[in-house]
């Protein structure tokens, strides 16, 4: 009787420990805030924002340089015509645009 027993009670701890792990692994993988997903997940929005900062200081660089060549007068004056269509009141500008195809 008493090995019928010690049978049983073995039987039913193993189906508990199985369960219990089940349960851990899946509380793990899917459900804990730290949980497998939500670090994958993670680590794609840092690689994609090491990314975004690459980019961003490669335009900082860029507008630093650009900065740099507003400081002078000739300079200011190309700028002013180029982007805001600026003139001297003695001259017509025209302009002449690439057709986009």
């Amino acid at each position: 009787m008493n090995t019928v027993v010690q049978k049983y009670i073995k039987k039913i701890i193993k189906r508990k420990t199985l369960i219990i792990s089940v349960i851990f692994i899946i509380w793990i993988s899917f459900i804990d805030q730290n949980s497998i997903v939500n670090q994958i997940k993670y680590s794609l929005k840092i690689e994609r924002l090491k990314k975004q900062k690459a980019k961003i200081t490669e335009q900082i660089i860029q507008d630093s340089i650009y900065i740099q060549m507003l400081k002078d007068t000739a300079s200011i004056e190309r700028f002013a015509r180029e982007k805001y269509y600026f003139h001297k009141a003695n001259e017509e500008v025209f302009i002449i645009q690439k057709s986009k195809k």
